[in-house]
Formats: structure tokens, sequence, C-alpha cells
């Protein structure tokens, strides 16, 4: 949910509320800090649109769903087979026809970026990431967890920015 921006302000909001209930003398600050912050998501949502506007409909792979809100936001359309993505998140592995699926997607032309979870790897990300840099598809990592020295906006601007450079070469 990290990746769905109307669920973090969602989530803001009730923390400020909750906050302020156990805090009172402070309730007006956990209030300002929560606007200030949500107002910022919208500036992640204007980026999401302009990304929308420019690439609405482009095909991508994923390695796992974490990205997927985001994507989706971006007007994106995930062209991975739902087998590949599923067992890679269910550490289950991946049959051998799924995976030429998959990696059909990138010699087909069929996605203009791979976007994948760099806190997994396994065999079959493994050999998806060679083969979409193979075929000179750009691949971008993202996170489940917050990346060291990052603020939860510096992290999704970065990944924004990260989508938006992958789809434009």
């Amino acid at each position: 949910v990290w990746y769905d921006f109307a669920t973090i302000a969602k989530l803001a909001i009730r923390l400020s509320s909750v906050l302020g209930r156990r805090d009172h003398a402070h309730a007006t600050s956990f209030a300002h800090n929560a606007a200030t912050f949500i107002d910022r998501l919208h500036g992640l949502e204007r980026i999401e649109a302009a990304i929308r506007a420019k690439f609405a409909g482009d095909g991508v792979a994923i390695t796992e769903p974490v990205p997927l809100y985001l994507l989706q936001a971006c007007g994106l359309v995930n062209k991975t087979p739902a087998a590949f993505s599923d067992a890679v998140e269910n550490g289950t592995g991946v049959s051998a026809s799924v995976l030429q699926k998959t990696l059909n997607l990138f010699a087909s032309g069929a996605v203009h970026a791979l976007v994948y979870n760099a806190q997994t790897s396994g065999p079959e990300t493994t050999q998806v990431l060679a083969d979409a840099r193979a075929h000179h598809v750009p691949a971008v990592a993202v996170t489940e967890t917050l990346p060291a020295g990052t603020t939860y906006l510096s992290w999704m601007r970065a990944n924004l920015a990260a989508v938006r450079s992958a789809l434009a070469a």
C-alpha cells in the first residue's frame, strides 16, 4: 500500500486524529503536519498524472505486485503473466512456460520497462532482469521498505522519476 497515495493520505489523516486524541496539546500541530504531508502527496499525484498523460496504455513488466498501485495510477498496463508475479511473491517457483511467456515480453517489445523489487531475488527474477537488459528494456528498481536516508515523499518521488525516465528512454 506504500505505492497507493490515496491510501497513504487516509493513513495520515487517521494518524493525525489518533495522535491528536492522545496528545491534545499537540493536536493542532498533528493536523497541520498531516495537511502539509497530504498537499505534498498531491504533488506526487500530479507527477503520476503527467506520466499518464504521456505514456497511458504503455506496457510494463513487474517481478512482484509491489509497485502496481503506482504503475496503474500512471496509466501503465502490467503485461506480466499473473502466474509469474504470484509465484515470485509467494516464493513458489515459476514454471518454465510462464517464465518463457515473461521473457517473450522483452523480445517482442510488448513492454517499455521492467519494474522489479530490488529486495527479493531468485533465479527467475535474475533471468528476467538480465533478459530485459539484453533487449534494451529499461529496468527500474523499487523496494518494499523505505530506503535509509530518505523520507517517504523523496522515496516515492525518486520512484516516479525512475519510471518516467525508463519510459522516455
